[in-house]
This record gives C-alpha cells, structure tokens and sequence, in this order.
C-alpha cells in the first residue's frame, strides 16, 4: 500500500497521531507494499520458523534469530557488547526480544486490568491476528528496509508499538532535508507525538551533516538516557556543555568518538566517570586541556575500557598508563599519538600484563627506546596478540628497537615507522620476517633506507596492500619494479621520490596489472622526472585507480590538466597552490580520458609543441615584459640575445610552432625582468625541453624509426594475408591435374595472378599433388594418379635434360663464331634458319650473348 494511501488508517487507529514517524524516518519516501501478501508470507514464514526453532534451539545457539531465545530474562540485555564489533542485526533482535516481552500479555486483558486498553490486538479476521507479539516480532526481525517497517507501521497501532523501537534506534541523518524533519519532530511536545522517542534512539551518529550541528540541535537529544554509541565526528560547532548535557543519565553508553570536537573539557570526562560505568570505548583526540584527574577518574570508574584514544594529551603520564594497566585488563587498544611524558618504564609494564592489547600508537615521544621492551629480570612480554604498532616521530627508535619487537609481535599487521630517521635496511629485513601476515607498512621520511631493503621487505611480504616510502630518497626504479609484483596493493606512495622515471613508472603499469588490478591510490608527487606517458600507461593499467597526487611535476601543471585537479587547501600560500595537482574520484577519470585523447590523436613532438605554445602564452599573458634599457650593457644584451637566438633554433625543431622573433624577444623580457612566483615551475618545464634537445632529438629518430618498421610489418602482414586468401580460393575450386601440360598451366596460371610467384620447385609440386588428392580416390584412381605422376617426373626431366643440352649448344657456338660457320648475311637467318628449334629465351640469351661479342670484336 501506498504511504500516503495509508494515512487514513494510522489517524483512525492512533487517534490522529503519528504523522511524525513517517516524517522523521523516511525521509518522504513513498512504499507500496501489498498487506495480505506480506501477511500471508510472514505467516508461512512464522509457521516455518517456530516449527523450527525448538528443533534448532540446542543446534545453534548463537544464532542471532529470536525464536531461539524470546524467552530469556533480562539479563540477556544486560550482556555487554563489544561496540565496535556488534552489529545492526544483533541490535535489532535485541529491541525485538524486549518489545516482544513488552507486550507479551496483551492478548490477555481480562487477566491484566492494568493493561493499556490501546495496545490490545485487535481481531481484524486473519490468521496473523492471533499470533503472540513473540512471533510477530520474530517476522518482523526479517524485514531490513526501513521503508517496509514504517509501512507495516502505519498498518495498525499495535504493530507500530511493536516495531516503532526498531525503526529509532538510529536515526539515519544524513543530508539536510533530514536534519530538519528530525529537529522538527524531537521539538514536538509530548502530546503531539504518539511515543517519545528519546526512548527508542541507541545510536546517535551526527558525523555525516558536521556543519549542521551546533549545541542547539545537540540539546534537543538530552532525555536519551538509552543511548549506547555517540558519534561526533568533525563536530567542532558544538562545546563541552551541550556534550556534557547529552551523557547525563547514559547509563547504558558503550562508545564515544568525540573525533574532530575542539572543545573537549574536563566535565566531559566527568559526566561520563558518574553516569557512563559500561563505557567501552573512548575516542577523544586533541584533548589537550584535560587534566590529568579527570582522566585517571574516567580510568577508575569505567572498568570496562576496551579502546582509549588520548591523542595530544600533554597531561597524560606514566601514571595514567599504569592506571590503565591495573583497572582495565580487558584493554585491546591504547592510542597516546603526542603523548610526549610518557616513558619505557610504563610501556614495559602496559606490555608486560595486558595479553588481549592488539593495537599500540605512539608518536612524538623522544623518550621510548628500546628499553621498554626489555625484560632486565628476565620477565616475557605479552604480544602475541599485537596486531598493529605505531611509533611515528619516535627518533630514538632505531634497528635493535625494531629486530626486538619483532621477535616478540611475530603476527604484526600493520607497522609504523614514520620518521624514524635511525632505522637502515637492517630494520626491513626485520620486518620482512613477518611474511604473509604484513599487510600495511608506512616507512616515510627514514632517508637511510636503500633499495636493497626495500627489495626484500617487498619480495618476502607478498600479502603487502598499503605501503609509503615518501621522501626515501635512496630508492630508485628497482624498488617500483618489485612493487608492480604485488597482487593485492592498493596504496603506493612514494613522495619525493626523486631518483624515480618513467621505466619504473611504465614497469608498475606493465608487470602483472590487469582488469582486475586492486591499485587504488598511487602519491608521485615531486617526482620531477616523470612526464606524461607512464602516467598514462598507469591510468589505463589500473581501472580502480581513485586518486593520483602529481604536485611539482612540471609537465603536469599545464592548464589543459590542471582543470581536472581538486582545488588546493585554502591555507596554502600561492606558490604552493601553483604547483598543486592532485586528482581524486571523478578527476581521475576525465584525466584518464583526457590523456587517452592527448595521446591517442596526437604525436609526441605535436604533444611538446601545444606544451610550448602553452608556457609562452601563459608567461606573456600574466607578466610584465622587462624594460629594455635594462639590456643596455654589453653583457646583458649579449645574454639576452643569446637566449632569443637559442630560443628560436629550438622552436625550429617543431613544425607546429609558428613563433615571430618579436614574440620570442617579449617572452625574453618577461623571464628576465621577474616572474611571477605562480609561473616558476613553467619557465623551468621550458628551460628543461630546451636542455633535453639532444635526447629528444635522439628520441624522435628512433620513436619515427619504429613507426616506420611498424608500418612496414603491417605492410607485409597484409601481403602475407592477401596471398593466403588466394591461395584458400585457389584451393577450394575443384580442379585435376590430369597431365603435365595441365601442372605447367597451373604454374603459370598462379604465376599470372601473383606479381611475385608464389609457389615454384618443390612448393609447386606439393601444390599440384595437394590439388590432385584433394577428393576421396579409389586404390585404381590412385594407381591411376601415381602412374600419371611417375609420367609428369619423367617429363619434367627429358624437359630439363634438354634445356642443358641447349645451353651446351649455344656456349659452344657463342665460342666458335656462330655467324662466321653459318655464313649467314644477318643474325635474323641465322636465327630463323639454324636455330628454329630454339625456345625464345635462349634465343634472346643468344643475341644478348652475340652483343656481347660484338663489343669485345670492337673494341678489338
């Protein structure tokens, strides 16, 4: 049924109210949905599925249906969820268990008067009208579309107060329109809604519209005492007194990410030490103006804590680690990035005891060595279960640092290293023991690191997805070559990579990529010799490509490129955003395109022409041409028409550039006399076509003279085709060689057709014996054909016997005078008379011999 269609029964059944939780929810959808049929297959589905429940209760018992387990008492809801590893569905079944319970005796209210005579279930003549809310709401914990449960919703309003829980338990805000029916219905009064549905929110995530939320909107959520998760983040309009306000009386909130907020204050922290004791996870960054009380107060009180993230907490000491250590054994995760008083002492303690830690982040700390993971009393660390270690900006993290903490976390997944400027190649060698488990590894800015490193880390981690070696600048092309090996990579970044071209560029492109490649984000940026081509070659190879960073390669700052890039962060001063270009999602794709266009239509040498063009143009468009009476010394006007006079010899090279001296002197000027900051990187893009001549030069002969073999090859490839096709016909016409004139026919029958023949010798008469059996023969045929066969050698020899003995014949007159024997007048009668018998050809070779003979009488 329609969603407006069913207006007229929700306001007959619930006495006009209502309207609001299609407004709220749904977003304006309109959902048809036939009633009877889903009641009839609910009710199969029911009938079904409780037929199956008793018989599947002891079989599964952590299914996540609710048959199974409708009959459990409160202390079910009472168990503890890890809050980022529970989902929707188990949520859902859990609202549906305390609904059911809720209702569970509302088909009996003759023996309960104190039921609400409105949520009795009404008899409208169907089967499922006599279902218990037990097994309505296990039919209703199958149907996952928000649209469907506001339909069935509107349908009667006993099964609205069934499943009304369910459809608010989390909010979906997720654009503006949304926002506003939300903050229209949460301002309603209690008597313009049907429920209060502060009750039914358990997650509230307002990190989708972060502009639009301040501390009004943030209050109109206070009353929400059943919230489990908060999520905040990028919130930075709200303060410290809205969140505080929120978390009094949560006392079932699990998690908090407050990610983003600005505002973080001490009474947070409070609030949440009183009200919030199940708190598992705690995510609260830049939460630098928190003392150190608070913090250890929140430790103390929430013994729960599973995940703790205190990043730039300058409070934060050793005593909050071992805090931390003591009062929550269950701790997996312990983010302290900025943390910078922390020392090994603690650490050591925090991996001594805690076995389940799977996750450690410092970073900034010039205090942690590796000391804090020796045992001086010969203690064992526990870190079997330490899946990712951070020590970014750890300076004094070096090689012995790095082998001890791999021998003791052998299963590491994930490991950074960022500027930790003290490790070699020893410490990749390390971390290539960890095989196949690695799977991210970030090494940026650690300039001591060498190819060979690099290399081995690479060949023995092959499960290797996210990988940053920026600013190392030892590694060369040989590093990207072992990367393109990788099957599963899907982040690259290798910043200021300086000593990197296009061969290794065109090697990631080439080496094991396909259609099904998984590059997702490659960083090349101040890379400054790649040009265009490779980029290219790499967009086509990685269809999944969503991201290239290119800022300060020169060849890339062109106006017909940059058009696609992202715009530069507002913060960044001119020269900075002259040289940004970084693509990313749709960008990416018009540059591909862009680039198959650039390169498929136009030649290399056209390419740096329109290049050229661009980089004058744009120089004399932005900038004011020098005076020239700066020129007026002999030096400087010798300089000035030194590079004019280059300038041109070098435009000469290109066809397509038809540039005045006059054009080039004012271009001259306005290099000379100062450019702007944001046009740098275009008079050095020039100035390097106009030092890399010669190799281009170099290039373009050898890029023609492959063009030129390639064209040639397609030539003869077609030769070759053609020849084929006639040969098929020649072969598919039904044709016997019955005698030798026939064989001789056929030669030159072939020979006739094709400029060059194509068969002759021994070719020729596999041909003819090919042509001869082509039919099925009987054994007399083939006697037959051999016999004839025998017949054609036998002639072909008498004929070749004759054409020496001719030969003999005609040497041996050329050397004794044949005219003179003859007594013949001309050559013609000596020709007709004696030689009648002679083939034409030798007759011509005859005369060709006389001439010759002739000559040397002459010359005599």
């Amino acid at each position: 049924m329609n969603q407006e269609g069913t207006g007229v029964g929700l306001f007959n059944d619930m006495n006009g109210q209502g309207g609001e939780l299609a407004e709220a929810v749904s977003d304006g959808e309109s959902v048809s949905i036939s009633t009877n049929n889903l009641v009839v297959i609910n009710n199969n589905k029911a009938s079904s599925l409780s037929s199956s429940s008793s018989n599947n209760n002891n079989e599964n018992p952590g299914s996540n249906g609710i048959g199974n387990n409708l009959g459990n008492g409160n202390a079910e809801d009472e168990m503890d969820n890890d809050p980022d590893t529970d989902n929707e569905q188990h949520a859902r079944s859990q609202i549906l268990r305390t609904r059911a319970r809720a209702n569970s005796h509302s088909n009996s209210q003759k023996t309960n008067p104190g039921r609400n005579p409105s949520l009795v279930q009404q008899n409208y003549g169907g089967p499922i009208s006599s279902l218990p809310p037990e097994m309505l709401c296990l039919i209703f914990s199958y149907i996952h579309s928000k649209p469907d449960l506001i339909s069935i919703a509107l349908s009667c309003k006993y099964w609205a107060d069934l499943i009304i829980s369910i459809i608010w338990f989390r909010p979906g805000i997720n654009n503006k329109h949304i926002f506003a029916k939300l903050e229209k219905t949460m301002k309603s009064s209690a008597i313009e809604t049907m429920w209060n549905y502060r009750k039914f929110i358990k997650r509230l995530n307002l990190s989708l519209i972060p502009n639009l939320v301040n501390d009004d909107f943030l209050k109109l959520f206070i009353g929400c005492t059943n919230l489990e998760r908060i999520t905040l983040v990028n919130c930075s309009k709200i303060t410290h007194e809205s969140i505080a306000g929120l978390l009094e009386g949560c006392s079932r909130l699990q998690s908090i990410d407050l990610t983003g907020v600005t505002d973080i204050q001490d009474d947070i922290y409070m609030q949440l030490s009183m009200h919030c004791k199940r708190l598992q996870g705690l995510y609260a960054p830049g939460s630098a103006s928190i003392s150190q009380e608070a913090v250890l107060n929140l430790i103390y009180n929430c013994p729960l804590l599973k995940r703790v993230k205190l990043s730039d907490c300058n409070s934060i000491t050793d005593d909050v680690v071992y805090a931390l250590v003591k009062n929550c054994p269950s701790l997996v995760e312990l983010d302290l990035h900025g943390c910078e008083q922390v020392t090994n002492k603690s650490l050591h303690m925090l991996f001594l005891q805690l076995e389940s830690l799977k996750e450690f982040k410092i970073s900034k700390n010039q205090n942690i060595t590796y000391e804090c993971f020796e045992s001086p009393n010969g203690s064992i660390l526990c870190l079997d279960k330490l899946r990712i270690l951070d020590f970014t900006q750890c300076s004094n993290i070096t090689d012995k640092a790095v082998i001890k903490f791999i021998q003791l976390a052998p299963k590491l997944r994930n490991v950074v290293l960022s500027k930790c400027s003290s490790i070699t190649d020893a410490s990749l060698r390390a971390i290539a023991t960890l095989g196949k488990n690695l799977h991210y590894v970030h090494l940026g800015h650690c300039s001591n690191i060498t190819d060979a490193g690099a290399k081995e880390l690479i060949k023995n981690c092959y499960r290797l997805q996210y990988i940053d070696l920026a600013c190392c600048n030892q590694l060369t092309n040989a590093t990207v070559v072992e990367l393109s090996n990788l099957p599963k990579l899907r982040r690259i970044g290798l910043v200021k990579c300086s000593q990197i071209t296009d061969e290794g560029i065109l090697a990631l492109a080439e080496n094991s990529r396909n259609v099904d490649d998984t590059l997702e984000r490659v960083h090349l940026s101040y890379c400054v010799n790649l040009t265009i081509y490779p980029i290219y070659r790499l967009l086509r190879a990685c269809p999944k490509l969503t991201h290239i960073s290119l800022t300060g390669i020169s060849q890339f700052l062109r106006p017909d490129i940059t058009r696609f890039c992202r715009e530069p962060p507002s913060e960044f001063n001119p020269h900075q955003k002259s040289i940004f270009c970084v693509f990313s999602g749709e960008g990416v794709n018009l540059l591909r395109n862009h680039l198959n266009h650039l390169i498929q239509t136009t030649e290399v040498e056209d390419r740096e022409a329109t290049e050229i063009l661009q980089i004058i143009n744009g120089i004399i468009g932005t900038t004011t041409p020098a005076n020239m009476d700066q020129f007026s010394s002999d030096q400087a006007r010798e300089r000035f028409e030194h590079f004019v006079s280059n300038a041109m010899d070098f435009l000469h090279d290109y066809d397509g550039i038809a540039i005045s001296v006059e054009t080039m002197k004012l271009f001259a000027r306005c290099i000379f006399g100062g450019i702007q900051q944001t046009q740098a990187t275009r008079v050095q893009r020039f100035f390097q076509l106009m030092h890399d001549r010669p190799a281009r030069t170099r290039m373009r002969g050898r890029y023609r003279q492959i063009q030129l073999q390639q064209q040639q090859q397609q030539q003869q490839q077609e030769r070759d085709r053609l020849r084929e096709l006639e040969l098929e016909r020649l072969r598919a016409r039904p044709r016997i060689l019955a005698t030798p004139e026939d064989s001789v026919r056929f030669m030159l029958e072939l020979q006739a057709r094709n400029p060059t023949p194509e068969f002759h010798g021994s070719a020729l008469e596999n041909e003819i014996i090919n042509r001869r059996y082509r039919t099925t023969l009987t054994p007399a045929e083939i006697r037959g054909r051999e016999e004839m066969g025998e017949r054609e050698r036998r002639f072909l020899e008498e004929e070749q016997q004759r054409n020496i003995e001719q030969t003999q014949r005609l040497a041996i007159a050329r050397d004794a005078g044949v005219l003179q024997m003859f007594g013949m007048n001309s050559e013609e009668e000596a020709e007709g008379r004696q030689y009648a018998n002679i083939p034409p050809e030798a007759v011509e070779l005859f005369r060709e011999d006389s001439q010759d003979i002739d000559e040397e009488f002459m010359e005599d």
